[in-house]
């Protein structure tokens, strides 16, 4: 009896690995776009809330390079984002970059825009996805604005 309890548990443990195991499988058939959907939400939602202080954040490391987080915060939002859809993500095949199409109905000077098409460009820095906005276009709207 006692060798069938060490049988049964190494087997029950053997099954516990082939799950475990699948499971990860699992994780690694993912597709691609879907390590950057959550950043594109994210950004979306921070947007609509018009939290700037934390989308700041999200922006790539040569965008705060060039722009202080002050400057930022200090700088014009004449853009209400009243809501945005995720449309298509791409990623491309090494994994590094991105193009996210997100649908924007904006309020801007009081005139209620909607379907504004933006293509954002995303880009691995240190194993996370960051928004690459120029730091010479308005981050807010995507218009280009003159170099200091």
């Amino acid at each position: 009896m006692k060798d069938f309890k060490g049988v049964a548990l190494r087997g029950l443990a053997n099954l516990m690995v082939v799950i475990v195991m699948a499971g990860c499988a699992a994780l690694h058939d993912r597709p691609p776009e879907e390590s950057l959907r959550p950043k594109v939400e994210q950004l979306v939602a921070l947007k609509t809330a018009g939290r700037w202080d934390q989308v700041y954040g999200l922006y790539d490391s040569g965008f705060r390079k060039a722009i202080s987080r002050e400057a930022f915060l200090a700088g014009p939002k004449d853009v209400k984002f009243d809501a945005c859809r995720i449309g298509e993500i791409v990623v491309a095949p090494d994994g590094k970059t991105a193009v996210a199409t997100v649908e924007n109905d904006v309020t801007v000077m009081g005139f209620h825009l909607k379907g504004i098409i933006q293509k954002q460009q995303w880009i691995r820095e240190d194993g996370k996805w960051r928004l690459q906005v120029d730091p010479y276009s308005n981050p807010i709207t995507g218009s280009k604005q003159k170099a200091p």
